[in-house]
């Protein structure tokens, strides 16, 4: 399924026109049923003592998150070495893409939880080709000009118009 949906996905953002000021969003391929996930490449900083800059955007795909918005724009320190996360600033939108609000409050550096989405984001980040790997296998690059809001939603339309809906 994953496989149908990295195709599905890539040949959707064909449609969109290309915009060269636009990120690069990857489509990482470990979301959920309730939120898609995305990084920007053209972003990612490979900074001293084994941190990693990268802007994450979630996606909400069924229902508005607490706040209201549907999506949010996270810019990440991750730690190689000591297996650590910090959120330096994010901003939130709406379903439109709409701005609403932000914060540059930096948070604590955390350790990272196993098999949550921070621990799935570093295991691939702290690889030696990131974030230029191109087997599609932890995430793909979507068409420049791509938005993940818009992917999202001709994601959870495909998945609804593909569910078996027979008896079992």
């Amino acid at each position: 399924m994953k496989n149908f949906i990295k195709y599905f996905v890539a040949a959707f953002t064909l449609v969109f026109n290309a915009n060269v000021f636009a990120a690069t969003w990857n489509y990482i391929n470990a979301g959920n049923d309730e939120i898609a996930f995305f990084f920007d490449s053209d972003t990612v900083e490979k900074a001293p003592n084994n941190n990693i800059l990268v802007w994450i955007k979630t996606v909400q795909k069924t229902k508005s998150d607490s706040d209201g918005s549907w999506s949010k724009a996270l810019k990440w320190k991750l730690n190689c070495k000591k297996r650590t996360q910090q959120t330096l600033l994010w901003s939130t939108y709406n379903s439109d893409g709409k701005f609403i609000s932000s914060s540059t409050n930096q948070y604590t550096e955390e350790e990272v939880v196993p098999d949550s989405m921070g621990d799935i984001i570093l295991k691939f980040a702290c690889e030696p080709n990131f974030p230029n790997d191109l087997s599609g296998k932890s995430y793909f690059k979507l068409k420049v000009g791509s938005n993940p809001i818009e992917v999202t939603k001709w994601l959870v339309d495909y998945n609804n118009s593909h569910v078996d809906k027979a008896p079992q």
